[in-house]
């Protein structure tokens, strides 16, 4: 997809989830920074790279990019699915939990996701998060 158009934020986004998910996360971080190039601003580029940066052991970067995404929420809309998949990242898991539930109130349609998603598997022996499970009617896994 990037040969045919290197400028799809989507692309980098399916790139680096890809390169995320099979531990290779310093360059999972290029690759979310690349696919930043072509959309800066992007939240769910931003919160990938906020994972991918913690999991790298940035975490101060990390620290800054959910910072700026918590302020930049208050200006315009994006689920708390986004914040809690960058929380999971710095082992905040309180805090993702804190925004699985708000995207939950929220009805972010990314929670469809939830019972999938590799991102999510520190979560997965908590009560709180087999709770949201349930009142998803998600079956279990």
């Amino acid at each position: 997809m990037l040969e045919l158009h290197p400028a799809y934020p989507l692309a980098y986004w399916n790139l680096g989830v890809a390169t995320a998910a099979q531990g290779k996360y310093q360059e999972a971080v290029t690759v979310f920074r690349q696919g930043l190039t072509h959309a800066p601003g992007d939240s769910h580029l931003e919160a990938y790279l906020a994972l991918a940066s913690a999991l790298a052991g940035q975490k101060e970067e990390a620290v800054k990019i959910i910072s700026a995404l918590q302020v930049r929420r208050q200006q315009e809309y994006f689920g708390g699915f986004l914040l809690a998949i960058a929380n999971v990242g710095l082992g905040e898991h309180d805090q993702a939990m804190d925004w699985l539930s708000a995207a939950y109130e929220d009805r972010d349609c990314l929670l469809s996701y939830l019972n999938t998603w590799w991102v999510f598997d520190p979560l997965r022996p908590d009560p709180r998060f087999q709770d949201l499970l349930r009142r998803m009617n998600f079956p279990q896994l």
